[in-house]
């Protein structure tokens, strides 16, 4: 026990009446159930979640066990595993980073003796500690309890103690806190002061570090047969969980001068602390980006080297926007103007803004959407084969190198809208007043066909321009396993011109003139540019980098890493129904097991974001199955589905029919194709961002490389970045390993899986 004491706490008295008995048998014994504890509380996170909210910050959870109501808060931030561990813990007797953590909560507490410890981050402290009642009908609560805790390291699958002072590897770290009760002589309940003696059992805290420079830390606590009053005072401790980050950076840190440039801080030199180093450094000295985050360059730096762009990073995001928004709006205008044809209730002079202004716009976005891509490709081809980087390609490239900054990018549609748009507004402004819809219409008169020789040979301009950047970037698509893709956007595009090619000539030839009254060739050009901007910019990316995590899975190691990783995150419930679908279709289970698996409204895997065309499809179908199950005899039915499951043996990916009576268990292996598809797809969109922040993601970027799968090109987006942003020659520029993509074969899977 401490040989002296100075506190003026609301319980100071306890310091000098409590002398806890501890030989050193009992040491062993306590030691041994912290590490009990520990190793429970890194398991407990594979338990399912019923509830997630989120307050201040603060995710909140919670789950019935029995009569134990469990509930965790978590929240991410900046910071160490290392620094909130030594937070917690403390530097002196008297809890202060408990105190200043609960708040009001928090009445009084003390470390009534430090233990001894094995490893250079273990502690274990006997320590006693007061909270207010969770209700003004209940007395106030102490508690004495095990302080256990100790920081460990990532090693693949499992977690050992860290041995190091000062780890190899802090992204791979995890501290874990454990607070348990324990009946001890010498600590004698306080009922005269008004506290009734309680117990805890696996309260604490465990800090993870999930991405470069920001760690999520998770607070545990219990309450058997909890009550209304004990949910919210539960839910009060958890949540104070969002001061964590400001207690941290005040905890560290308060030089009087910069860590960089060692000068004096002033009035007018004031002081910022970097958000991962926590250390203070001037204006001058942090990098550039604001004061909403603050990190050292230094800390930039490290970030820079290691930065892993996100899978929904699309290239010419802002300016495939643009593309959409204008021509959706020449979508949403249209139609009133089919049906109320006349001068009165539409301006003639709105009519031939939206007709003929609004579609040459869109063209300018989509061209300038191709172009930034083109510039993109230049970059990344010549930092790929660092040979062809000669002094006038170099130079060529750095000439265009400006149209990937957005107020450049800005300023050149600007441009082009107003010079294409220029002849259509010079004759709106000399339109004579005697012009009608009916003269529009016509095309006799010579103000009407002037418009459409302007606008036919601005939109073939386009559509040539259009063509030489497509095929510019057909050279190099090869590269990053788009090439499929692009040659099947390229019929499309082939059946869109020919169909407006068409619809154009058949008219003025007076042969199908009726094309004319239903608009088929403004249709054309509405519907077929909107899919035409998607399926060349979105599309592409998405569907190979999909088809490619598809594969990921299809692994049983890229499986059981994403499994991990989504216990981790409390929800593994539809990475397992992907599983169960995945498992009928090779014939492992039969269409009941399924349904009663992922399906049905009460199953253990039913997931509720469903799209809902899939989920109606499920119902009709389980109602048509009923129906045939009354024809068919049980002996009938039983062969039936072993017929399935001994053909699924034999087949790749569907059950292929053997004999006519097996026609009814094959549809049911073709129904499970969009319904595997759509939870793949909510995979993609709700699992597979957070999966690439995982640390342990690094085997999925090299499957991904070597697959040739660069979604939104990221790899592209990451060299041409540190090009524009860092002010080094341009040949003296090299990617990083895993920007580039290795591997020459293309990617294989059934289309329907993706459908």
């Amino acid at each position: 026990m401490y040989s002296s004491r100075h506190h003026h706490g609301r319980y100071g008295q306890v310091l000098e009446a409590f002398a806890p008995a501890v030989t050193p048998y009992i040491e062993s014994q306590l030691a041994h159930v912290g590490r009990v504890r520990v190793d429970e509380q890194l398991r407990r996170g594979v338990h399912k979640i019923n509830s997630i909210t989120m307050t201040k910050n603060v995710m909140t959870s919670h789950i019935q066990v029995d009569d134990t109501l469990w509930m965790q808060g978590s929240v991410e931030m900046y910071g160490k595993v290392l620094d909130v561990h030594r937070f917690l813990l403390g530097h002196n007797e008297d809890m202060h980073a408990m105190r200043s953590l609960f708040g009001e909560v928090f009445l009084d507490g003390y470390v009534l003796r430090s233990l001894a410890s094995g490893g250079p981050h273990e502690r274990m402290r006997v320590t006693w500690m007061a909270l207010q009642a969770p209700h003004t009908s209940f007395n106030d609560r102490d508690y004495v309890f095990l302080q256990y805790a100790d920081v460990y390291v990532r090693d693949h699958d499992q977690l050992r103690q860290e041995t190091q002072t000062t780890p190899a590897n802090p992204a791979l770290l995890t501290a874990c806190h454990v607070w348990e009760s324990v009946d001890l002589d010498g600590v004698p309940p306080l009922d005269s002061l008004g506290l009734t003696r309680q117990r805890i059992s696996s309260w604490g805290f465990l800090v993870e570090a999930i991405d470069n420079g920001r760690v999520r830390v998770t607070m545990t606590v219990n309450q058997p047969k909890a009550s209304a009053p004990h949910r919210s005072w539960m839910d009060k401790l958890v949540v104070a969980l969002h001061r964590l980050e400001g207690l941290l950076y005040d905890h560290f840190d308060n030089g009087p001068c910069c860590h960089a440039c060692t000068k004096t801080f002033t009035l007018l030199r004031r002081r910022l602390q970097c958000k991962q180093c926590k250390m203070s450094y001037c204006s001058k000295c942090a990098a550039p980006g604001g004061d909403l985050v603050v990190i050292c360059r230094g800390c930039a730096s490290r970030a820079d080297n290691h930065h892993q762009p996100h899978s929904d990073q699309v290239p010419t995001a802002g300016n495939g926007g643009c593309d959409w928004v204008v021509l959706a709006l020449y979508t949403l205008a249209l139609p009133p103007i089919v049906c109320f044809d006349d001068d009165v209730t539409i301006d003639i002079y709105s009519r031939i803004f939206i007709s003929k202004a609004l579609v040459l716009v869109g063209g300018v976005s989509f061209i300038l959407s191709q172009c930034i891509i083109v510039v993109k490709f230049a970059i990344t081809e010549m930092l790929l084969d660092p040979r062809t980087a000669t002094e006038a390609r170099v130079h060529h490239v750095q000439s265009i190198r400006w149209l990937l900054y957005p107020r450049a990018q800005i300023l050149v549609w600007l441009t082009a809208s107003t010079v294409v748009v220029a002849p259509i507004l010079h004759l709106l402004l000399f339109l004579p007043d005697t012009f009608t819809s009916n003269d529009l219409i016509n095309g006799v008169h010579p103000v009407t066909q002037t418009l459409n020789i302007i606008s036919s040979l601005e939109v073939a301009a386009m559509t040539i321009i259009s063509w030489g950047l497509t095929r510019k970037i057909s050279l190099v698509v090869d590269n990053f396993g788009l090439r499929a893709t692009y040659l099947s956007i390229s019929k499309y595009s082939a059946i869109c011109l020919t169909g407006y090619g068409l619809t154009s000539l058949l008219p003025l030839l007076g042969v199908a003139e009726f094309l004319d009254e239903f608009y088929a060739t403004t249709m054309i050009v509405m519907h077929g540019s909107q899919a035409l901007c998607f399926m060349l910019i979105t599309m592409p990316l998405r569907q190979s980098y999909l088809t490619v995590f598809y594969r990921y899975l299809s692994t049983s190691e890229g499986y059981a890493a994403v499994l991990t990783f989504c216990r981790m995150e409390l929800a593994p419930e539809l990475l397992l129904a992907w599983h169960e679908v995945e498992k009928f279709k090779r014939g492992e289970v039969t269409v009941d097991y399924i349904y009663a698996k992922v399906l049905d409204l009460h199953s253990e895997l039913f997931q509720v974001d469903l799209a809902d065309e899939v989920r109606n499809i499920a119902v009709s179908f389980r109602s048509w199955k009923n129906k045939v199950d009354v024809l068919l005899q049980p002996g009938d039915i039983a062969a039936a589905r072993a017929g399935v499951v001994e053909a699924a043996k034999l087949a790749s990916f569907v059950p292929a029919p053997a004999r006519p009576s097996e026609s009814r268990p094959l549809y049911d292996a073709t129904f499970f194709h969009p319904l595997s598809a759509e939870l793949l797809r909510l995979l993609y969109l709700h699992v597979l961002p957070r999966f690439e922040e995982f640390p342990q993601s690094s085997d999925w970027i090299v499957f991904r490389n070597g697959e040739k799968a660069m979604v939104s090109l990221d790899a592209v987006d990451n060299m041409v970045r540190k090009t524009v942003v860092v002010s080094r020659p341009l040949a003296s520029m090299t990617p990083n390993i895993e920007d580039i993509p290795h591997g020459r074969r293309m990617l294989a899977m059934p289309q329907e899986e993706l459908r």
